[in-house]
């Protein structure tokens, strides 16, 4: 199964429970998705980032655990 926040394989933590490695979005067997704050924080501030950081925002992995591949 895929996470609906950064599209990485989740595994499951329990009974019908589910946890994304990458960005740490918890999902239950009924479909309730949880997204950490820290990615809702993260996708705001990268809006004010400028090229430099930009491009080592992306180097470094944090778009990719943040945005599904076709926002990213």
């Amino acid at each position: 199964m895929s996470c609906a926040t950064c599209d990485a394989t989740i595994h499951g933590v329990g009974y019908g429970m589910f946890h994304c490695p990458r960005c740490g979005t918890f999902r239950s067997a009924d479909g309730m998705t949880t997204t950490p704050a820290l990615v809702a924080r993260c996708r705001e501030f990268e809006t004010e980032l400028g090229p430099f950081w930009g491009k080592l925002w992306h180097k470094t992995g944090i778009a990719e655990a943040i945005h599904q591949p076709e926002r990213r």
